[in-house]
């Protein structure tokens, strides 16, 4: 699974199609915004949303090169599981990534998050 990062002349199609697929409710999608200059850097997304089982995903996330590195991408990720555990009432939220995109797996594991079948 691996995100695909639109280009400049694509952006707009991105963001129509996620907004199209937020109001069939198949996901809910964010604009990542940097709070030092109020620019959108990025996107982000709940993924596979099942309020039954009070679960969810958080996937199709790209930031911008100027973004990448900085506190963004995990005060942007503490947020999306602040709202979801406590807004939302999850009992379970999965981040997924490719494996070999080990910039991602390093973010992921930073903010304490296990892969699966992983102890300890």
């Amino acid at each position: 699974m691996t995100t695909d990062i639109p280009s400049p002349q694509d952006m707009a199609n991105e963001i129509e199609r996620r907004r199209e697929r937020q109001a069939e409710g198949e996901i809910a999608a964010w604009a990542v915004i940097d709070p030092g200059n109020g620019r959108a850097v990025g996107m982000t997304t709940y993924l596979k949303l099942d309020p039954a089982n009070r679960r969810l995903e958080i996937g199709s996330t790209w930031l911008g090169r100027s973004a990448q590195g900085t506190a963004i991408n995990p005060t942007a990720k503490l947020l999306l599981l602040e709202r979801a555990f406590t807004g939302l009432d999850c009992i379970a939220v999965e981040f997924r990534t490719h494996w070999h995109n080990r910039q991602s797996r390093a973010s992921i594991a930073k903010l304490g998050a296990k892969h699966d079948g992983a102890t300890g």
